[in-house]
């Protein structure tokens, strides 16, 4: 074997091992938030738990879109110099900043228009999940660093470090004083993510002391990180707007039922979640040439074939998951289970997919199909959840992840096959260029 063969083995095996970590420390994660929702379903019941659903809604859709920072992050430092990435480090925390700023400013207009259009009566929950995922967003920083270090371990330990943290103090509490109300919850969410976001920002702060911030990098960072986050945003729209729709068209009982369904079904999430972050990089290689794509999906497509015979064990058991889980009042949410796992195995066929169009810088037309997605599944929970009840809004979400993962697949093999072809052409122009002037030397 060739000192290259062993080098690309050694590489493949890093991938996997990347792969292993990252699907591990998101299972922790995913566990860790599966119990904080267990514990709050069965101490508060089905409608406080739909009061908790609509705050974690908006909480967890603005804390994952700060994603789109790490994209942008990850891009700029991959082709900075290995000791000059203090300014990126900073931009990024900068961004990050202005972004918690703004969601602290706007986020109370923003809970009081909401309330007012679901009936909710106080806006104070919906407001929490805006503050709360501002503070944590400052945390995020540490995401992009250590992911474009290839340091996964500690991307690892970053990213279910704040839900055990919430876990603890929520389970201490309901064991030394069995009193878990809705309003200690929500104030536990704002106090740990205010400490851990503004720890983060003071340290980071100081360790890029004296970096000055670059212009033209700060301009770029952030529109790049601002079509990221759009696109980001859009796409957990999708997966968590339900609720929402639930509410205003049913009641928080119902809302308590969807989302027992829902947390059940994100244990998947356990095997989903990481194939955008180990696939990112390996997709930055199909530019190249048709043969990279080839590699590319042969290998992220075996990956996902995987993920779905394991979904494919978990359709038939899931029941049985969601009564142990949360108890016999959330059983009538089984037929909602079954229809959210199908929409995930939709959804592990579209990733890869997905991450092409970072590859190519086409973050627009990224952006074109999740929007696209988003309102395909507006306009079928408007049309589907009145008819159908909560169901209905299972039903969407099957049927709108499948559509787009259509439409993803045409555009992105539209767009590669017009990159191939006027690479191609620019390689036989220089070629003849180069062959005519050395003919003339």
């Amino acid at each position: 074997m060739s000192l290259f063969d062993r080098f690309q083995k050694l590489k493949g095996r890093k991938s996997l091992a990347d792969y292993g970590i990252t699907v591990g420390s998101q299972g922790l994660n995913r566990l860790a938030a599966l119990a904080v929702s267990v514990l709050v379903a069965r101490m508060l019941g089905a409608e406080d738990f739909g009061i908790y659903s609509l705050f974690f809604a908006i909480f967890i859709m603005i804390y994952q879109a700060q994603s789109g920072a790490n994209i942008a992050y990850v891009r700029f430092a991959k082709i900075r110099e290995p000791q000059n990435k203090a300014p990126i480090i900073r931009i990024s925390l900068v961004i990050q900043l202005i972004i918690a700023f703004s969601l602290i400013i706007g986020g109370w207009p923003a809970a009081l228009l909401l309330s007012e259009i679901l009936s909710l009566g106080s806006p104070v929950v919906l407001f929490f999940g805006f503050v709360s995922s501002g503070f944590l967003s400052l945390f995020k920083v540490w995401f992009g660093i250590y992911q474009e270090r290839g340091q996964f371990g500690r991307l690892g330990v970053c990213s279910f470090a704040f839900n055990y943290i919430i876990l603890f103090a929520l389970f201490g509490t309901w064991v030394f004083w069995k009193n878990l109300t809705i309003q200690y919850i929500l104030m536990t969410y704002l106090t740990i993510s205010g400490v851990m976001g503004l720890a983060s920002a003071f340290s980071l702060w100081k360790s890029t002391d004296g970096t000055r911030i670059e212009k033209t990098l700060f301009y770029q960072m952030w529109k790049m990180t601002a079509m990221n986050m759009a696109v980001t945003i859009s796409y957990f729209l999708y997966r968590f707007v339900d609720v929402f729709f639930i509410k205003y068209y049913l009641d928080l009982q119902a809302v308590g039922m969807y989302s027992a369904a829902m947390k059940t079904s994100m244990l998947l999430n356990v095997l989903t979640g990481a194939l955008p972050t180990v696939l990112l990089p390996k997709a930055i290689g199909v530019i190249k040439s048709p043969k990279c794509l080839r590699r590319y999906l042969v290998k992220s497509y075996s990956l996902s074939f995987f993920i779905l015979v394991l979904f494919a064990g978990f359709f038939f058991v899931s029941p049985y998951i969601l009564e142990a889980l949360f108890g016999e009042k959330y059983t009538a949410a089984a037929p909602i289970l079954s229809l959210l796992v199908l929409s995930w195995a939709a959804n592990v066929l579209y990733i890869p997919i997905m991450q092409l169009f970072y590859a190519i810088n086409r973050v627009g037309l990224r952006l074109i199909v999740e929007l696209f997605k988003l309102t395909c599944s507006i306009l079928l929970f408007m049309a589907f959840i009145p008819r159908f009840g909560a169901i209905g809004s299972a039903w969407a979400l099957l049927v709108a992840i499948t559509l787009s993962l259509i439409l993803g697949y045409v555009l992105i093999f539209i767009i590669l096959r017009k990159h191939y072809s006027t690479n191609r052409r620019q390689v036989e122009f220089r070629e003849t260029v180069f062959d005519d002037g050395g003919g003339t030397t």
